[in-house]
């Protein structure tokens, strides 16, 4: 039994049956590069279950869609309150290359800070909208910490 919203549109909507190794297709079209909400609704009445989520496009086959092009739905700033603006951090986790996503704010610079509150990483440069940089930090868990003409939520960013 499954159910697959893509871009708030439902696509396939199989509720009944047992759908035991059975394959459920849909099409949609969308934008390259462009980040859209997926919804996975899979239950099994008895026994283990297993999904398989595949993409394809008119440039390449079928493939199960990599871990890298999904971003969780909940934030991932800390403690964002109404007098902070929320960025994008992806992919996150990373292994070493990060893009930063501010929308229409201007951010000065930025800091990468560990959890000993030392900063390993800065970068004293203005951007708006989409930055991407490579990075070369030891695996585990770190803080960014932007600034700008607005007061931006910290996100963790986790190495692996």
């Amino acid at each position: 039994m499954a159910r697959l919203w893509v871009n708030n549109q439902l696509l396939i909507d199989k509720w009944s049956g047992s759908g035991l190794g059975t394959t459920y297709t849909a099409t949609i079209n969308l934008k390259a590069g462009e980040k859209v909400p997926i919804r996975i609704d899979f239950a099994r009445k008895t026994g283990d279950g297993k999904l398989k989520f595949e993409w394809s496009s008119a440039s390449n086959s079928r493939e199960v869609v990599p871990q890298y092009q999904l971003y969780p739905a909940i934030p991932t700033g800390l403690s964002p309150d109404s007098k902070t603006t929320t960025i994008s951090v992806y992919p996150n986790p990373t292994s070493g290359q990060i893009t930063i996503n501010t929308g229409q704010n201007q951010a000065s610079g930025f800091k990468i800070i560990d959890l000993t509150g030392r900063t390993v990483f800065v970068i004293n440069e203005k951007f708006t909208g989409i930055k991407t940089i490579n990075l070369s930090l030891i695996k585990g868990v770190y803080f960014l910490k932007l600034t700008g003409n607005v007061k931006f939520a910290t996100q963790k960013l986790i190495i692996e």
